[in-house]
């Protein structure tokens, strides 16, 4: 790999995590899309679990004091669960190797449904971001079961997590502090599923760990800084054009153009 592709990779890694401090924007979410363009989906989709796991290790050991156990055993049990159900179906996908053709505004496209899929949920997760879509479930507790169910298939899915858990969490009205521990735990659990479904694929065997490793420890300075550094900062021009460059790279990779 060129030098100028790990140095992005870096940038994204610790920009990405220091993010995770203040916004919807998970590292997954900006991560894939980068190591897409030089992996393929499957591949790259498990380097951002390792990514994201370490990581998330990491900021275990600066917030898990925070954590309410309550709230880890009412959301993070079923996401857990249900992060093997996702895994397994990116599993059935990553050897799906049917082709999908189609015509839009007269101009052919052939991609696959893998890609559709996973660039669909970027889509997807990326305009709730920019549309700012926080709306809390007043029933929190009642609701915390699906949603686990919900943000832990769709993590073993795609990586994509941290939106629907934060949609649901807020409804418990726990501190920010609080939230921020419970997830990081939550969002542990689920990547040590879906990790341990996808290290039995054969996309695990082409993993470029270097590359894995080079990148934790981009995430883990911009986790450091976050924690530090970073506390009342926001950035909400800055979340919105991050949020528009994913949606038009989630509709390319539907179109098959990456």
């Amino acid at each position: 790999m060129e030098p100028s592709h790990l140095i992005l990779i870096c940038f994204v890694c610790f920009g990405g995590s220091l993010l995770t401090f203040f916004s919807g924007f998970g590292l997954g979410t900006l991560l894939l899309p980068v190591f897409s363009l030089f992996f393929d989906l499957p591949v790259a989709i498990g380097m951002t679990a390792l990514v994201h796991l370490l990581n998330n290790l990491f900021k275990l050991h600066l917030t898990w004091q925070y954590a309410s156990r309550e709230m880890v055993f009412l959301f993070g049990i079923p996401s857990a669960l249900a992060a093997f159900a996702g895994a397994w179906l990116l599993g059935v996908l990553a050897t799906d190797s049917t082709l999908v053709q189609f015509e839009w505004m007269n101009v052919s496209f052939q991609t696959n449904w893998m890609k559709i899929i996973i660039g669909s949920l970027l889509v997807l997760f990326a305009w709730l971001e920019w549309a700012e879509w926080k709306t809390a479930f007043s029933n929190g507790k009642f609701w915390l079961p699906v949603g686990g169910l919900l943000s832990g298939f769709f993590g073993g899915l795609s990586g994509h997590q941290g939106a629907l858990r934060t949609l649901f969490l807020v409804g418990t009205k726990m501190s920010k502090e609080a939230m921020i521990g419970t997830g990081v735990v939550i969002a542990c659990m689920v990547d040590l599923v879906r990790i341990g479904f996808y290290a039995t694929g054969p996309a695990w065997t082409h993993i470029d760990y270097p590359v894995v490793g080079l990148a934790c420890l981009a995430a883990f300075a911009g986790a450091w800084s976050g924690r530090y550094f970073l506390q009342k900062l926001t950035l909400p021009l800055f979340r919105k054009i991050i949020a528009a460059l994913l949606m038009v790279f989630g509709l390319m990779m539907v179109l098959g153009w990456v």
